[in-house]
């Protein structure tokens, strides 16, 4: 299931929170923050690679990462609905 967490687009989540779930202005902005600016890197021993932003993804371990999947993953109960 962590898979699927990495497979989040930001920008359609952000859509959908504000467009089905109504989402607006400060708490908005709180979840635009809390997703825009993530990156990752991959080190083995003394070697690290470049640095690359995610425009994708929710945070492992955080509270809001299975949330944030549902909400990005609702019309999906919509179809089987």
């Amino acid at each position: 299931m962590s898979a699927a967490f990495d497979t989040v687009d930001h920008a359609i989540l952000l859509q959908r929170l504000q467009s089905e779930f109504g989402a607006t202005d400060m708490p908005l902005s709180w979840l635009h923050s809390y997703l825009v600016g993530q990156t990752q890197f991959v080190k083995l021993e003394q070697q690290q690679s470049q640095v690359v932003g995610l425009d994708v993804g929710v945070p492992h371990g955080s509270v809001l990462g299975p949330l944030l999947f549902a909400v990005y993953s609702s019309p999906v109960a919509d179809v089987i609905a």
